[in-house]
């Protein structure tokens, strides 16, 4: 039981990891949305619409860290108590913050195709997280199969969020001095 509830533990920690950006900038965005926008209606190398992009996603993410940063310590607080109710509220807190960032990159409009191939994949890593809660969500029920899910989510998960974190990184050193 143990030994479960710390493999459980370290995914889901894994799977918030992606959501820290400590380069995000602050800006405010709000509702609409073309997260299914095709890429040639955007633009492309366009310094204004990658700047003000990028100021709507750091909002997004900073808000989404902040939330993350909270979660990571109940988390931790949790496992340290053996605490299964605190985990399990924990995991509750976690998959509503991210259905909550989500719902926030649904509603934003991006105009440049380099902001929105990092939104798109911050999106289906946010899913793939979730997906990952729910699985956590079963504790020491979790069969060799959930296991086997499990691994092979957080694979993903860590590469998607090299991928976009490497992006989103460079995107902001460039644009936001």
């Amino acid at each position: 039981m143990k030994k479960v509830t710390g493999i459980i533990f370290a995914t889901v920690l894994l799977a918030l990891v992606g959501c820290d950006d400590k380069n995000a900038a602050s800006s405010a965005s709000s509702s609409g949305g073309n997260i299914a926008a095709k890429p040639e209606t955007l633009s492309s190398d366009n310094k204004a619409d990658i700047k003000s992009d990028l100021d709507a996603l750091n909002s997004i993410m900073n808000e989404s860290n902040s939330a993350a940063d909270k979660l990571r310590e109940d988390l931790v607080n949790a496992a340290k108590n053996q605490d299964l109710d605190a985990l399990k509220k924990a995991y509750e807190t976690g998959k509503s913050h991210i259905e909550k960032t989500n719902e926030q990159l649904l509603a934003l409009t991006v105009k440049s195709k380099e902001v929105q191939d990092i939104r798109v994949k911050i999106y289906a890593g946010n899913k793939i997280a979730a997906d990952l809660i729910e699985l956590a969500k079963k504790g020491p029920d979790l069969s060799e199969d959930d296991k086997k899910q499990m691994m092979l989510l957080q694979k993903q998960s860590v590469a998607m969020q090299a991928d976009y974190g490497q992006k989103l990184d460079k995107l902001n050193a460039e644009h936001n001095k």
